[in-house]
């Protein structure tokens, strides 16, 4: 409101009316003007404002925002603030002129006001529009498709600037013209009252160009230059320009003006509302950063942070950001160049090697990932070593591939977790190679700048050759270098630093495993270092080297073979909800084998997988029960075509279950008993984790959650057999087998003669890998699978002595149920046609050579020529360290 000016009056409020002592007012003296808007807000200022000095147009604001009250007078200057200059700021709240919200409601309006010309409008709709109230974007939205499919949606072009005030600057027009008077227009009396002209701009030559170029597209004459200095010639041609712009006013307002201009603000209104859904629902800062760009840069920060919610910070660094990049900036780097797939996939296959990283067996080790836009459970791999580690071991397996440390990480599938996130409390390592590394780390060698070794393994290349081989692993190579250059590094380092004791941790396997904390001399620790280093050299590269040949054997499957590999599970638990305490020191159990099997598919050309699970309620972890499973899931596998040429065992080297003389022999005989051809390899000491460990856990985890939340009857796993029949119903991904006890009591009967007549295997500890030898009893025992050189023991083939019934002679033994007990006898003679044969029990030759004739069933005797080989019967066998009577004719 330029042009206004204040006077210091009094106001009327500030003058007390005296009073007579007979309670009669005496009229009051002659005083400053009262503020017109006393009777309707009793709050006024000092200062007092002319009506002339206030243009029309704010004159109509005021009436129509106190409800009627016309400006006599004077107003104060708190009320021309209030209604004029701060009324729009003090309206937060929807004006609800559409009545579509419930009175006592306050809903938040948009930052628009309405304004004069959505008023004129809205009297052809009957709705009463107050300039400078606000409303919500619903009602909003409606009043104006109510203005857009009104019948008569014409207005007159009358803005909030609709008043003319004119006023000519004698600097910029010329030398001797005076200002003119202003013409004014009030839109509620359509009266025009002259005041004197306030200089709202200066009214310089191109703008004189410009109207009368306007004129002239009007056919009327333009406004002389020279005749600006006359009044009545400046107050002719204003009502000339108000004609002209009164006469447009009144013609219909064609679609592509103020109808296309009110639909445009509507879909902008939409746009800006759907833009605060946006950015109130994403929670990226870079997502909210690009979505604020496109807003026009005339909106303040706070108005932007104001509407969407959002902090300055971050509406500032957007605008900056703008300045910069411009509108649909983002804050992040551009993408380059992407890498290959080859890559990515070489660097996932890379990560799945048994030898970087195994699968975590517990039941709560898992993590939930996100397939084809669903959420799955996957089982946690811990990496065995930290990115950089493994980013240098894939550098050096593939040297030709260039990837930088970080894109390596970022390829990382999320299952496969580091040692240092939450939840990764990693058990069962290998001792082997933890003792040496807490060594290592308890006296700091890595600082050690000539041994340039981040670990234990590191410092194996100082006991080998430049070119070690095998000899040198293997420690059996005498010219390998001396291991006191090693040893006076570390001195060296020890006295630079002032060491005379090291204390570090170690683990101890006595009747348990416990970890202590040693503190030894300087001399102690360097001898029981290296010491323990001279024992990893050699578990190190076996661990290295069955790794390697696994996972050869793995990727490089070729059509008719079969890679298996097994491992006992911890039993399965037994869970309850809301159990008694009885059953807590009581819980009853399942074994559970896991077995993962992969072959190569003929048919789709490409390698399959398969998951099977083997539940028993057989308690005991041996190499008979081992056998029942291996049957049952060899017989699954027939049942499913699967082309089997020769099968590659691996498994961890126990002892009770694969690595002993009753699985060598198993594997001599796999070729008989199944029909195919087999070799056993075992992984290194304390390496044995797999996939059979996630199996395990998936299986185990998922019947924990089951009976979590079914505590209905007919619903608990309380026993084996039902373990078996969720894990077949609820689990498709895992194939579930049933081995039974009795099951593994007959396998035990039938082999028993096996197992009892087998041959000790030497060396079989330090083994890691079992071969058999065609049409030879022995098989092939190697220190690692890839060994050239290998050694032969002998298998026990007493099960496959089989005699027919004329070949039955010479010494046999008998169970006499009367006795009840053993007793030794001599064959006479067979009966083919009866099936019996006629013996002669014997005694010690010292009492004497009394005999005794019976007859025994022929499929009931077991013979052989001589005592001393041993007989047996029902297929138990007996061995006899002295001859017994006489000797046979």
């Amino acid at each position: 409101m330029m042009g206004i000016k204040f006077s210091s009056k009094t106001c009327a409020l500030c003058i007390s009316s005296s009073v007579t002592p007979s309670g009669m007012s005496e009229p009051p003296p002659k005083v400053a003007p009262v503020c017109s808007l006393w009777s309707f807000d009793q709050k006024c200022s000092d200062k007092l404002l002319s009506r002339k000095a206030i243009s029309a147009e704010d004159r109509r604001l005021i009436k129509l925002r106190t409800n009627g009250f016309k400006l006599k007078d004077s107003i104060c200057t708190f009320h021309f603030k209030r209604y004029i200059e701060s009324f729009v700021s003090h309206e937060k709240d929807c004006c609800n002129i559409l009545k579509k919200h419930p009175d006592e409601t306050r809903v938040k309006a948009t930052s628009d006001p309405l304004t004069l010309p959505l008023r004129e409008k809205g009297k052809r709709l009957g709705l009463f529009i107050i300039p400078g109230k606000k409303l919500c974007m619903k009602c909003r939205i409606e009043l104006f498709k109510l203005l857009r499919t009104g019948d008569d949606v014409t207005a007159p072009a009358i803005s909030s600037s609709s008043s003319t005030s004119v006023a000519v600057s004698q600097d910029s027009v010329g030398p001797g013209c005076n200002a003119g008077e202003g013409t004014t227009t009030s839109d509620d009396n359509n009266a025009a009252a002259g005041s004197q002209g306030s200089f709202v701009a200066p009214i310089t030559k191109d703008t004189l160009e410009d109207i009368n170029k306007f004129l002239l597209q009007q056919k009327e004459n333009p406004i002389d230059l020279k005749k600006l200095s006359q009044k009545r010639y400046v107050l002719e041609q204003l009502d000339i320009l108000y004609k002209i712009f009164f006469s447009l006013a009144k013609q219909p307002v064609p679609t592509t003006s103020i109808t296309l201009a009110m639909e445009n603000s509507v879909y902008f209104e939409e746009i800006i509302s759907q833009l605060k859904e946006y950015v109130n629902g994403t929670c990226s800062l870079a997502d909210k950063m690009h979505a604020l760009s496109i807003l026009p840069r005339s909106m303040t920060i706070e108005k932007i942070r104001e509407y969407f919610e959002v902090s300055r910070r971050l509406v500032k660094n957007t605008k900056s950001l703008v300045g910069t990049s411009g509108v649909l900036c983002n804050p992040n780097k551009k993408q380059g160049r992407p890498i290959q797939e080859e890559i990515v996939s070489a660097a996932i296959k890379f990560y799945l090697r048994q030898d970087i990283s195994r699968e975590l067996p517990g039941k709560n080790n898992f993590v939930t990932v996100r397939e084809n836009g669903e959420r799955v459970r996957k089982q946690k791999h811990l990496l065995m070593g930290n990115i950089s580690e493994v980013h240098e071991e894939f550098q050096k397996l593939h040297p030709e591939i260039k990837i930088s440390r970080s894109k390596f990480a970022a390829i990382r599938p999320k299952e496969y977790c580091l040692a240092s996130n939450a939840g990764m409390h990693n058990v069962c390592v290998c001792s082997i190679h933890e003792n040496p590394k807490l060594m290592f780390n308890g006296a700091h060698l890595n600082q050690i700048s000539d041994l340039n070794s981040k670990s234990p393994t590191d410092c194996i290349k100082f006991f080998v050759c430049t070119k070690p081989t095998t000899e040198c692993y293997f420690r059996t190579r005498s010219k390998c270098p001396d291991k006191m250059k090693f040893v006076k590094l570390i001195e060296e380092y020890f006295d630079s630093e002032m060491v005379e004791e090291v204390t570090y941790n170690q683990w101890e396997s006595t009747d348990r495993g416990n970890i202590i904390t040693r503190i030894s001399s300087i001399e102690d620790f360097i001898e029981d270092f290296v010491n323990l280093m001279e024992d990893l050299i050699t578990h190190h590269y076996i661990y290295k080297e069955q790794s390697a040949f696994f996972n050869e054997r793995l990727n490089d499957l070729q059509d008719g073979e079969v890679v298996i590999v097994g491992d006992f599970a911890e039993n399965y638990t037994f869970l309850v909800n809301d159990s008694i305490q009885a059953m807590y020191f009581k819980q009853k159990q399942a074994t559970l084998h896991p077995f993962s099997v992969s072959y190569w598919d003929s048919q789709l050309e490409e390698k399959q997988h398969l998951s099977y699970a083997v539940i028993s309620d057989h308690m005991e972890h041996s190499t008979v029960a081992f056998y029942s499973f291996q049957k049952k899931l060899l017989e699954d596998l027939k049942k499913k075509k699967v082309n089997m040429k020769i099968i590659y065992y691996f498994s961890d080297g126990c002892s009770g279950q694969y690595k002993n003389k009753k699985m060598a022999a198993n594997v001599w005989y796999h070729k008989k008993d199944f029909g195919i051809p087999a070799q056993w390899h075992f992984f290194a000491t304390s390496h044995g984790k797999s996939a059979c460990d996630g199996i395990g856990g998936t299986l185990k985890r998922l019947a924990t959650y089951y009976s979590k939340q079914h505590i209905q009857p007919g619903t608990l796993i309380t026993t084996p057999l039902l373990f078996f029949e969720f894990a077949q119903k609820q689990i498709k991904g895992i194939c579930s087998l049933w081995v039974s006890t009795e099951e593994v009591a007959e396998v035990e009967t039938k082999l028993k003669v096996r197992f009892n007549s087998a041959y000790k295997i030497d060396g079989i500890k330090s083994c890691h890998s079992i071969t058999p030898c065609e049409n030879e009893n022995f098989v092939l025992i190697r220190k690692y699978s890839k060994a050239l050189e290998s050694t032969k023991r002998k298998i026990s083939t007493a099960e496959d002595h089989t005699l027919k019934l004329e070949e039955v002679r010479g010494y046999a033994i008998y169970w006499n149920h009367e006795e009840p007990k053993w007793n030794l006898c001599y064959v006479n003679s067979t009966n083919e046609e009866t099936g019996e044969i006629n013996i002669e029990e014997l005694t010690n030759r010292q009492a004497g050579p009394p005999f005794r004739q019976t007859s025994l069933p022929a499929p009931l005797c077991y013979a052989g020529n001589s005592v001393r080989q041993g007989a047996c019967l029902l297929g138990l066998p007996v061995a006899f360290g002295r001859a017994f009577g006489p000797t046979p004719k």
